[in-house]
């Protein structure tokens, strides 16, 4: 099964580790720091311009 993201991009449900709120990332240092991590490494990638309203954690 797939669950689409928005912006024509879809993925499989297999590859979900979590879908994580934004107000859930921010009030986490710990998560704050994984998700910066993962910007540098260049491993994040937004589906729409706006502002996002959740993460999606993906091997």
């Amino acid at each position: 099964m797939f669950i689409h993201l928005g912006a024509q991009v879809s993925i499989f449900d297999e590859d979900v580790i979590a879908i994580m709120s934004m107000e859930a990332m921010d009030r986490s240092k710990l998560n704050k720091e994984f998700l910066d991590f993962q910007r540098n490494l260049g491993k994040v990638t937004s589906v729409d311009t706006s502002k996002p309203k959740s993460v999606v954690i993906t091997p």
